[in-house]
């Protein structure tokens, strides 16, 4: 990677243009050129919410085939008195022009209506309009049959002011803007008097795409001009300020030629990935500017000093891809396609992003230079710095304490989390949406269509007059309950004609027989909405207040209970689209706690992995868990539902906030090593990622909060959690993250995989004999190496021991005092112990002096029992290499002794063994 990069720096110009030549490539995709618009559509339909496999699905759409869509445009046309001859003739032209159309289906409206006279001693049954009455009483009595009927409570309101069109498309249809504004048009121009009010999922699913399409235009040039005056003011350069916007725009474009070329569409849970990844991507780019200020005082030049500052930070920014990565893909887990798309092309855009911020802005430095230093002294940032390292190791149990605080907080408000979604209300108030749809179920009621499927056993069991008798009683029942406006079934339908035979109660008739005859006379396409052709099942078509999925979930519930008490006599299924996508986001609150344990277990795995240690994996995801449990209660709190949405806002930020944390541990461990202390660890962690930690906190919470001018409720929620949910995180990482380091050193993979202890050490090294690469490196990183010039002391006699060191390259020489001169006592090279006699205590016995340069390999009493703790079995192959040769030396000197005469060959005194361990450890 460094060399391609500084090859990149020596020829920006011709990298730019491969970049350039990318991009417009990516362009052909996003544009279609011969019309000038975008390729990139909206499609705000709910059957990307809605899994393929779930069981009320399934049972809708085999509802659907049989009875009939209820996926509607409602069309309300409010007049002073829809009976007025004229208003009714204007209805009557609205609802035939619309039916001509070629993709309607049909039109329910008054037009159409089941009127029932008998006449010369048999039964006309046609529409209410076929004929308009002329005279006032003609058209009263009209009314009067119309509005008692409950078949027709959805034609016209109570106050006979408003009629209503139920317009049903065909089913190849896909109608959109387009169709919608024609249809709009024939019911103003045929209605030129009344106020035209429109709702229904039809007219929601197309104002929901619109919206977001609005949200883009306006959100993306938002977000830029934020970030890029975050870049500006942090930075303080133009590099600082473009580079990273540049960066990020390419990222973006190309996320986004891709997406379209594989064939998909936006829809509302992928229509805030533009943002999220231009915003996430702007971070990686701002860590590798800020970095290169690092290596300011590097030797060479731009080339040498940007592939410094690229091989830097590129370790850090790779493993926070990757677990932002892992955080986007645990919701490639999920049943809804939405949310697996939005997961995985999400994914897509981060290792896209974390491409050009590596490889992109070195081009834009080495084209434009490197910045300037920041007018701000280094000397401010370390004093900050210091004092936050100072607040988070002073104050540690306090800090500890406030974060357990937290979570339990935040765990009580979790239990009070609702799950829920509304269409209606997730519009702004004011809103053409909110305000028709609320006139329209102020007018009837309720608009919100579910309908109650009931099966009996038997051929034509709902001809029985008992079973419809049954019907009655539920409807009875539903009249009740408040959340019902209105309730229609074959029942209501049978009552309609018994009373065009004369009966003066509402009563069906007694036999089934009479029952069939009367059914003769009605139109399929009327009969076919309440009844299947062998009448074994029959619905109840309800319209209800509330677009609320919750209340939809409860209602149908108590409709499920009530017909179970019925003595068993039906099986019952509550459907309907609106019902489908309630069960949807009940599948999303299951989804949402798979996919947080599955993204916490990922980004788990990776930490440990990448820092080859379970304990600091989980240091490294303790400061990330914790905003995440904050995000939760805090919708418990403060009221917010949990939906397709604001479900997603947790593994996002799981896998973003992680970013900041690895920067941070990266800095302390290799500070924290350098100089054998952890508290200097923390102040140069803290100096050297204050500044981009804080720019990119600030840029992420700026790039989510311009989500806050959506017009859609839950992408304003969306904006707002995530970045309140960020700047937690950043606190945390600047005070918890750093309180929990306490005495912590770990090694990570990349230095693992870059440390140099020469050709095959487990071989060539006798301390490390027995282990493989891997483990030799593990021990060699828990200590510390350093570089000693020729000609200098590395060892005095008399220094205190408690230190190990081994000769990874190079020759010392070892001199014992004689007679008041030194005595060379020899000459050792790679392998070589050093200070192994005093590792436990006691003095140096010995003089070592580097013959040439030498590297030697040091480990402190302390790191040998870091070793021992983390990495057991690296710590007894290294304990019994070193106790190997101790224990030869320990032989030699007591034969020395023996020889003396000062002891026995065959075994020591015990007061001869205490001398032998007196002179060994010294």
């Amino acid at each position: 990677m460094g060399r391609f990069v500084e090859a990149i720096a020596h020829y920006p110009g011709r990298a730019a243009a491969a970049w350039v030549a990318l991009s417009l490539i990516a362009l052909t995709q996003l544009v279609d050129w011969k019309t000038g618009h975008l390729r990139l559509t909206v499609d705000a339909s709910v059957d990307a919410l809605i899994p393929a496999d779930d069981p009320a699905l399934r049972r809708y759409r085999d509802f659907r085939e049989r009875f009939g869509e209820d996926e509607v445009l409602l069309v309300g046309l409010v007049f002073g008195d829809v009976f007025e001859t004229q208003n009714l003739a204007a209805l009557r032209a609205a609802a035939r022009r619309i039916e001509r159309l070629p993709y309607v289906d049909r039109v329910e409206a008054l037009d159409r209506a089941l009127h029932v006279d008998r006449r010369a001693g048999f039964l006309d049954v046609r529409g209410a309009l076929d004929e308009i009455p002329a005279d006032a009483a003609s058209r009263e009595a009209l009314a009067a049959e119309l509005l008692a009927s409950p078949l027709h409570s959805g034609l016209v309101s109570r106050d006979r002011s408003t009629a209503l069109l139920t317009v049903h498309f065909g089913p190849d249809a896909m109608p959109g803007d387009r169709e919608v504004g024609e249809i709009a048009a024939i019911a103003r121009a045929a209605a030129p008097g009344a106020a035209l009010r429109l709702s229904g999922g039809v007219f929601g699913g197309i104002e929901t795409s619109r919206a977001l399409q609005a949200d883009l235009a306006r959100i993306l040039p938002l977000a830029f001009l934020m970030l890029g005056f975050v870049g500006a003011a942090a930075m303080r350069s133009l590099q600082g300020a473009l580079l990273p916007l540049l960066a990020n725009a390419v990222a973006l474009l190309l996320t986004t030629a891709l997406f379209i070329a594989t064939g998909h569409k936006l829809n509302v849970v992928t229509a805030i990935m533009p943002p999220v990844i231009f915003v996430v991507g702007f971070a990686y780019a701002i860590h590798v500017v800020s970095e290169v200020d690092e290596f300011r005082a590097c030797a060479g030049g731009v080339p040498a000093r940007l592939r410094a500052a690229v091989v830097s930070v590129a370790p850090p920014l790779v493993l926070t891809a990757l677990t932002t990565g892992a955080g986007f893909l645990s919701l490639a887990t999920s049943r809804i396609a939405a949310i697996r798309e939005f997961g995985i092309w999400c994914t897509i855009g981060v290792l896209i992003a974390l491409t050009t911020a590596l490889f992109l802005v070195p081009v834009g430095l080495a084209m434009l230079g490197l910045p300037r230093a920041a007018p701000e002294p280094a000397a401010r940032r370390a004093l900050w710095a210091q004092r936050l390292a100072r607040l988070a190791t002073g104050h540690r149990t306090p800090i500890l304490l406030g974060a357990t605080a937290l979570a339990v907080v935040a765990a009580l408000g979790m239990a009070r989390i609702q799950v829920d979604t509304d269409f209606v209300t997730n519009f702004r108030e004011g809103s053409a949406v909110r305000r028709d749809f609320e006139a329209l179920g102020e007018a009837f009621g309720g608009v919100v269509p579910i309908s109650i499927e009931l099966h009996a056993a038997g051929r034509d069991a709902f001809k029985d007059p008992a079973n419809l008798a049954r019907l009655r009683e539920l409807q009875d029942w539903l009249a009740e309950q408040p959340e019902v406006a209105a309730s229609a079934s074959l029942d209501d339908l049978v009552a309609l004609l018994a009373r065009s035979l004369g009966r003066a109660d509402e009563t069906v008739p007694l036999r089934p027989a009479a029952i069939d005859q009367l059914l003769l006379v009605v139109p399929n396409e009327t009969l076919s909405r309440f009844a299947d052709g062998r009448f074994r099942d029959a619905v109840i078509r309800l319209r209800v207040a509330s677009s609320s999925s919750a209340d939809l979930l409860a209602l149908a519930q108590k409709i499920e209970n009530r017909v179970s008490a019925l003595a068993g006599r039906f099986d019952v299924a509550v459907t309907g689209s609106a019902l489908v996508v309630a069960h949807t986001v009940e599948e999303i609150t299951r989804g949402q706690i798979a996919s947080v344990a599955s993204a916490l277990l990922a980004i788990y795995v990776i930490l440990a992995f990448l820092f080859q240690s379970p304990r600091v994996g989980v240091l490294a995801l303790l400061p990330n868990a914790l905003p995440v449990l904050v995000y939760f209660g805090t919708l418990g709190l403060v009221g917010v539902p949990l939906n397709a949405t604001t479900a997603l806002v947790a593994c996002v930020v799981l896998g973003i906030a992680v970013d900041d944390t690895i920067h941070f541990l990266s800095r302390f461990n290799t500070a924290a090593r350098a100089q054998a202390d952890e508290a200097y660890g923390v102040r140069e962690a803290l100096r050297r990622v204050l500044r981009p930690v804080t720019v990119t906190t600030a840029a992420l919470v700026l790039g989510f909060l311009v989500l806050i001018g959506s017009e859609l409720r839950n992408q304003a929620e969306f904006g707002t959690l995530a970045a309140v949910t960020l700047a937690l995180a950043w606190v945390l990482d600047l005070t918890f993250t750093p309180a929990l380091c306490g005495r912590m050193r770990f090694v990570t993979l990349w230095e693992i995989l870059s440390v140099d202890l020469g050709a095959e050490p487990h071989r060539t090294i006798p301390l490390f004999a027995g282990m493989s690469p891997r483990q030799a490196r593990i021990a060699a990183l828990l200590g510390s190496i350093r570089e000693v010039e020729a000609g200098t002391p590395i060892v005095k006699r008399g220094e205190p021991g408690g230190s190990l060191m081994v000769v990874l390259d190079g020759e010392v020489s070892v001199w014992l005092p004689r007679d008041g001169d030194r005595q060379l006592l020899a000459q050792m090279g790679r392998g070589a112990l050093l200070g192994e006699s005093s590792l436990f205590g006691g003095t140096r016995t010995a003089d070592v002096v580097a013959q040439t340069p030498v590297r030697v390999l040091r480990w402190t009493t302390e790191c040998l029992d870091r070793i021992q703790a983390r990495h057991p079995r690296v710590a007894a192959k290294l304990l019994r290499n070193l106790y190997e040769p101790m224990a030869g030396r320990f032989a030699q000197l007591a034969d020395r002794l023996a020889l003396e005469g000062l002891a026995p060959r065959a075994g020591l005194e015990p007061a001869t063994n205490r001398l032998t361990a007196d002179r060994s450890t010294s």
